[in-house]
């Protein structure tokens, strides 16, 4: 019985008898692209052979996604998603070997003798044991070979604008310089010269294209991730997704992305346990890490005595890992997961020590008493009212941030305004948990809030927050803009430690309500986390709460050592 491949990818159809794919542009993209959809037909009525050259064909779409984000935005460098570094460099040295051909002969003249220097010379930094010396070498044509792909140039720099860290493109500074000492070789040959080879293996000179091999024996870790990533990757928000891309590479850049899956052992997982047990914080943001691979970015941190990934933060790239891996096992690509058991134990000391910390009430007043809380929002409305919306009701950041005057709603028959999120899915909020109703606590009346809502009916859309941009990519959360600007801000004002940041906003609202003794059924309704256990847990929802109920319950939480006074719109200055 013929399977239907149309319904196990999403962009798959046929046209005709014919199977093509279709993807739809993003919204923000079409300007740029001059189209509301890009389409590929796959020239097959086979769907075996369509099923073999979706994700190529796809990974070719969304690559030209990635090179129209970057002319809309420099500063985003673009992913080599869909580039295959063995191929490129495979033709290039092949073009260059019959050059090299067509060009040498075995003359012994002064010109001869000048060119078998200059390759002498050249396979010194080649073969160098420092491998930013090798890589420089080569960078020229890397930089090439890109342009030539299709990458964009960074106006600034003139470089290819392609995200450095991307496993393929270590890849394909290793195979250049491969290349460049065998090309060289290879010419000393044909000048007459004597020598003894290299040691690396001639794997451009005696293979044929070993990607195209390699991919009749099983299939690689590259393409496990674009399935997984398919089936499973962009379920819910959209920050979850990029999580799981950058946990992912971590086990590429270890083994490469062109290993196949069924040769991963434990041993390979738990090197990488190892590694990640010394690897630095924010190591991508490091400039000196740029270039090394991870056995050397680990070096580096304990040499250096760099500040190390937390164990929490361990375990959840191998978690993800471990989720690949089990994948793999429900496709029947592999027969056991590999990433078993190999979790860090955390004990309760490292749980505290790694725990975010509520505000203390000296750094509430410093940041509600600075420059963005005077009077005309000099910061803009967003930077005014987030935090203090967040303080008193216990909101998540990216759930105050979408809010819309829709959002808004109000109980008439007993005078109750709330905050609406039952309209929203997981896709945009974090949880099912979060989807509820929140009413106004007392203090927004007392703040102004409800005339700066009569204010924001000619915004467009009816945003709350106007002045807030989406992020770009594949997150395009309000959060990915307003978390880091909100974090400089609290640098600016000297409120900010490691562990105080937007989210500490919930702990102090969690302390308010147990200090004001509310339920926490409430508590938890309030907030959007899991409700208890047993009948109610089961079968009482979140936005099922009674909201006269929440409104008396919340109306009980107080910072009574917080002096807001000044904020009251007879008071402002």
């Amino acid at each position: 019985m013929d399977v239907d491949v149309t319904k196990k990818h999403k962009y798959l159809g046929i046209r005709g008898s014919t199977y093509s794919i279709r993807v739809p542009v993003p919204i923000h993209l079409q300007k740029v692209l001059k189209r509301k959809e890009i389409t590929r037909s796959l020239k097959t009525k086979d769907p075996v052979e369509a099923n073999k050259l979706y994700p190529e064909r796809l990974s070719e779409i969304l690559k030209i996604f990635e090179i129209s984000e970057s002319k809309l935005d420099q500063s985003k460098p673009v992913t080599l998603i869909g580039f295959k570094p063995f191929p490129v460099v495979w033709d290039w040295f092949h073009v260059q070997r019959k050059q090299i051909k067509y060009t040498s002969g075995g003359a012994q003249n002064a010109e001869s003798q000048n060119v078998r220097e200059a390759l002498k010379a050249s396979l010194v930094e080649l073969t160098s044991r420092n491998m930013e010396r090798r890589f420089q070498y080569v960078e020229p044509t890397a930089n090439k070979l890109l342009f030539e792909s299709g990458y964009p140039a960074n106006d600034k720099t003139g470089f290819p604008n392609v995200d450095t860290l991307d496993p393929r493109y270590r890849r394909l500074f290793e195979l250049l310089v491969t290349a460049e000492v065998e090309l060289s070789e290879y010419q000393l040959s044909c000048l007459g010269e004597h020598f003894s080879p290299t040691p690396n293996g001639n794997i451009f000179w005696e293979s044929e294209l070993k990607e195209d091999q390699e991919k009749n024996h099983g299939q690689t870790l590259e393409e496990l991730i674009r399935d997984y990533m398919e089936v499973k990757g962009y379920i819910g928000r959209a920050k979850t997704a990029n999580d799981k891309l950058a946990a992912f590479e971590y086990i590429t850049r270890l083994v490469g992305l062109s290993f196949q899956v069924n040769k991963l052992t434990r041993d390979h997982f738990m090197q990488l346990r190892k590694i990640l047990s010394a690897f630095p914080k924010n190591a991508q943001k490091q400039k000196v890490l740029k270039g090394k691979s991870l056995i050397e970015v680990s070096e580096y941190a304990q040499k250096h005595h760099l500040d190390l990934m937390s164990k929490q933060n361990a375990n959840k790239i191998i978690a993800r890992l471990h989720s690949l891996m089990e994948y793999g096992v429900a496709t029947k690509t592999i027969e056991a997961n590999p990433c078993k058991e190999i979790k860090f134990h955390i004990t309760d000391a490292e749980k505290f020590t790694a725990e975010k910390r509520p505000f203390t009430m000296e750094q509430l007043q410093v940041l509600f008493s600075s420059p963005a809380f005077k009077n005309g929002y000099p910061l803009g409305p967003a930077m005014y009212w987030v935090p203090l919306i967040a303080l008193f009701h216990g909101f998540r950041m990216e759930e105050i941030l979408i809010l819309t005057l829709d959002q808004v709603k109000h109980e008439k028959e007993f005078g109750i305004h709330y905050f609406d999120l039952t309209d929203f899915s997981t896709d945009t909020l974090k949880n099912k948990n979060a989807i509820r109703r929140v009413p106004f606590h007392p203090i927004l009346q007392e703040l102004g809030f409800h005339q700066y809502l009569s204010e924001c009916i000619g915004n467009k859309g009816k945003r709350l927050f106007q002045e807030l941009k989406r992020g770009k990519g594949v997150d395009q959360s309000y959060r990915k803009i307003f978390s880091p600007k909100f974090s400089r801000y609290l640098k600016k004002v000297g409120v900010y430690t490691e562990k105080t940041t937007f989210h500490a906003f919930r702990r102090n609202f969690d302390l308010a309500c147990k200090a004001a003794k509310i339920p926490l059924d409430y508590e938890n309704a309030l907030s959007g986390w899991a409700l208890l256990g047993g009948q109610k847990g089961n079968y009482i929802k979140h936005k099922d709460f009674d909201l006269v109920a929440l409104s008396e319950e919340l109306s009980k939480v107080s910072f009574p050592m917080l002096d807001l006074t000044h904020l009251f719109p007879l008071n402002k200055i």
